[in-house]
């Protein structure tokens, strides 16, 4: 009985852990998927479907939280039974054996490994990606993702090699950079994550995208001095993102900066003001930000009343 117990205090804490990453940080891909894994694993798939499509209205362009809403509403209508599953597992290691270069298939294959409690052999099928010549940085990012969630440290120690040596050949290759920060937190490494990150921080001409997943980063890392410059560079170079500014406003807000605050959700509110004026259908920042608990200190603030009171 204790221990069952335990086990649900546990459960609870990470819950609650992942709410507040999700809260602080909604457009994180990565604090959205840790939750909705959490989820998944209790078979909460309306939950689940409901951050994904929280975090899609935020951000409406994200290539991967469509995919994530899209597999989870297809895990609403059905789940494979354990024939299907062995008869597919038998059919994906005939893929993987056939095409060694397909890494779609392997990491396919490993998925199926694990869903029938196979695990080792999961990572059998992981290791041979990360040992493949061909390997890319994409595949090794969503390694050090896998290997992270399975407990491999020796395969994210692999593909940390693996990253710096893509760094050594190219130091302005910042998908690699990314790449290799997440892959030192996973391993509990902060201070060599932040050192590969240094140098997207400091380029003066980095692109929004990439900003993007550098703040991610930071705010993975509790970070918040360099993620609130992440947030500053990626608003100031993607103009157009009410989302972008509406974050930095919301950084500022819990750094105690309520002028800078204000400003920033100032910028966020006129672009989405803007952009609903020819789409109806896009989100409505005032009325998000009315029931944000982020900007919860500021409700008394005379200029955020103003600024935020209905129009």
């Amino acid at each position: 009985m204790c221990a069952e117990v335990a086990k649900n205090l546990a459960r609870q804490e990470a819950e609650f852990a992942f709410k507040q990453a999700f809260a602080f940080c909604p457009y994180s891909p990565e604090a959205v998927f840790r939750y909705v894994n959490l989820l998944l694993g209790e078979r909460r798939f309306d939950d689940a479907l409901l951050i994904g499509e929280t975090c899609l209205k935020l951000d409406p362009y994200n290539g991967q939280m469509m995919d994530l809403v899209k597999h989870l509403r297809s895990y609403k209508q059905a789940e494979m039974g354990a024939a299907a599953q062995t008869t597919d597992i038998a059919e994906l290691e005939r893929k993987a054996r056939e095409n060694p270069a397909d890494f779609q298939a392997a990491f396919n294959l490993a998925s199926a490994y694990v869903q029938v409690q196979q695990t080792g052999k999961g990572i059998d099928a992981l290791d041979r990606v990360v040992n493949h010549p061909a390997v890319n940085v994409m595949a090794l990012r969503s390694l050090a993702r896998a290997f992270a969630d399975l407990g491999h440290t020796n395969g994210l120690q692999q593909v940390a090699a693996k990253l710096d040596g893509f760094i050594k050949a190219n130091p302005n290759d910042f998908d690699a950079r990314i790449g290799l920060s997440e892959t030192y937190r996973r391993l509990h490494q902060n201070a060599a994550a932040e050192l590969a990150l240094e140098p997207i921080l400091n380029d003066p001409k980095i692109d929004p995208n990439t900003l993007r997943y550098v703040a991610q980063e930071y705010n993975e890392m509790h970070d918040y001095q360099k993620l609130e410059q992440a947030l500053e560079k990626y608003a100031n170079a993607a103009t157009g993102s009410a989302e972008a500014w509406y974050d930095l406003g919301a950084l500022k807000a819990a750094l105690g900066k309520p002028s800078d605050a204000v400003t920033s959700l100032r910028h966020a509110l006129d672009i989405s003001a803007a952009r609903r004026k020819t789409n109806a259908t896009a989100p409505d920042l005032l009325a998000t930000v009315q029931q944000d608990p982020r900007f919860a200190m500021l409700r008394t603030n005379p200029d955020f009343i103003q600024l935020t009171a209905p129009k």
